[in-house]
């Protein structure tokens, strides 16, 4: 893909479709503290789940959205996928991005929606990989995922309750005293998924408790885990 090829960019518009090329597992922060926290404490909701192949992470991804689509859920289309590139048509708006403009009853209303949909993919014995609000996304009044790209099947049944964490995280970064997350959780529902999250993070909640009194001087991520910690409490 030309456009693709031109540009130093993953992901590129092209009209109506956005071309993604393959590339290399990630490994931010989150990724690092993942490693750390599964090596350490053995727990399998940290398990690594980032491809090392290139080629066979676009394909995972391309498989997962299908699957998803099939599931009844809104997901972009797969136009065309080869060993190098990815071509999906456009699914709307990320969330985040209207989250970080919006105001409190619009966030509230958004953070309600997704948690929603997130239940119901879990009811339906589905998950995405990674569930932050960047991998939801709003086309018209329609909501609905994209970027698949981590491939949670290794995990069992851990996978959703990885996916509800990677979620009620992302919501803490809107929400520094707690009250976003607690809401998404009310949203979610009473499902044996939330339970199996809060069971395993009060093996590890102690040693993060412990750095409350240093929030203010805490990363990003080791506060967002802290919030979501005290929410599920």
């Amino acid at each position: 893909m030309a456009a693709l090829a031109a540009s130093p960019d993953r992901a590129v518009r092209v009209g109506g479709y956005w071309a993604k090329r393959a590339a290399r597992a990630q490994t931010n922060a989150w990724h690092r503290l993942q490693k750390c926290a599964f090596e350490t404490l053995r727990i399998k909701l940290f398990a690594p789940t980032w491809a090392e192949d290139p080629s066979a992470a676009l394909a995972g991804e391309a498989a997962r959205l299908e699957r998803l689509g099939r599931g009844g859920f809104h997901v972009p289309d797969v136009a065309r996928v080869t060993p190098e590139s990815l071509l999906l048509a456009d699914a709307g708006r990320e969330v985040h991005e209207t989250m970080r403009h919006a105001d409190a009853e619009t966030r509230l209303a958004l953070v309600r929606r997704c948690a929603g949909l997130l239940a119901k993919l879990h009811r339906d014995g589905l998950w995405h990989g990674r569930a932050s609000l960047r991998d939801f996304v709003l086309q018209g009044d329609t909501l609905g995922f994209i970027d698949c790209e981590e491939d949670a099947s290794r995990l069992g049944d851990w996978a959703r309750p990885r996916d509800l964490l990677l979620f009620l995280q992302s919501i803490a970064r809107f929400s520094g005293d707690g009250a976003l997350v607690k809401e998404a959780l009310a949203a979610y529902g009473d499902l044996a998924v939330k339970a199996q999250l809060a069971k395993t993070l009060r093996w590890i909640s102690p040693a993060i408790r412990a750095l409350s009194p240093f929030r203010q001087s805490l990363g990003r991520d080791l506060k967002q885990m802290l919030i979501v910690c005290e929410a599920l409490a």
